[in-house]
């Protein structure tokens, strides 16, 4: 898993976040955290794959949502006087 990972970056790779599939069970799961001791990685936290694909989505809606604040934005309303 590190080297993978590290090749993948080029830098070095300490705390690392695993996805696993949303059907594993507890033991599972502990033998993925084992596997990273094993490996030399700090798993910080171990997610279902349907999370891990929901984050990344909902951070988009977010900032697409959000306003602009730009003072060039056409959505931008300012003060009639």
């Amino acid at each position: 898993m590190k080297d993978i990972a590290e090749a993948y970056l080029g830098t070095s790779v300490k705390n690392v976040v695993v996805t696993v599939p949303a059907y594993f069970n507890d033991s599972q799961r502990q033998a993925i955290k084992d596997d990273g001791v094993i490996s030399g990685l700090n798993v910080m936290l171990i997610i279902n794959e349907p999370t891990a694909v929901a984050i990344p989505t909902a951070s988009t809606r977010r900032l697409a949502a959000a306003p602009s604040t730009s003072p060039y934005s056409p959505l931008r309303r300012t003060s009639s006087r």
